[in-house]
């Protein structure tokens, strides 16, 4: 979690961007979601499979610790492709595992980090959702649907075989 947190922080406030240790950050988060993932398999109830570290596995299930983790994703300097994919894994882990209540601050940060992977449909998804949920609006919501159909497009640009007329679960 400290370095989610770490790795969130970068390019705030002037400091230098470390990629190595956003990546590491993420892929160590992402590794521990897949293992809570196997843990629970069928059985859930979440005390008798983590015992004593239940609470620390729920922190690490957070809406804040999710938010981190998907600010340092953003900040790992993937490809528009990898990000998207990476996007999209991350999110699919968390929903699977049920624990992470969906927050305006996480909704905010699903939609940015899905709007700078090219993820059109999320995105719309994400803002129809935010307006159901009466979340406080935010002028760069609608920058955020621009910025994805660009990011879309420039992978298309770059002949990385993306088809943004397709949705979510039928890209490559």
């Amino acid at each position: 979690i400290m370095m989610i947190e770490q790795a969130a922080m970068y390019n705030q406030g002037g400091n230098v961007r470390n990629i190595s240790l956003c990546r590491e950050a993420v892929n160590a988060y992402d590794w521990h979601l897949q293992e809570v993932l196997h843990r629970i398999g069928d059985d859930k109830d979440w005390n008798s499979v983590f015992g004593n570290f239940a609470p620390s596995v729920d922190r690490m299930l957070s809406p804040h610790v999710a938010d981190r983790a998907l600010v340092a994703l953003t900040r790992c300097q993937y490809d528009t492709p990898d990000l998207a994919t990476r996007v999209r894994q991350l999110e699919r882990s968390i929903g699977k595992i049920g624990r992470t209540p969906l927050s305006g601050p996480l909704s905010f940060s699903l939609l940015k980090s899905n709007a700078k992977a090219g993820n059109v449909g999320r995105v719309m998804s994400l803002l129809a959702l935010r307006k159901s949920r009466d979340y406080q609006p935010r002028p760069k919501e609608f920058e955020l649907a621009v910025t994805s159909i660009d990011a879309a497009c420039l992978s298309l640009r770059r002949n990385h075989g993306r088809n943004v007329l397709l949705k979510e679960s039928q890209q490559p």
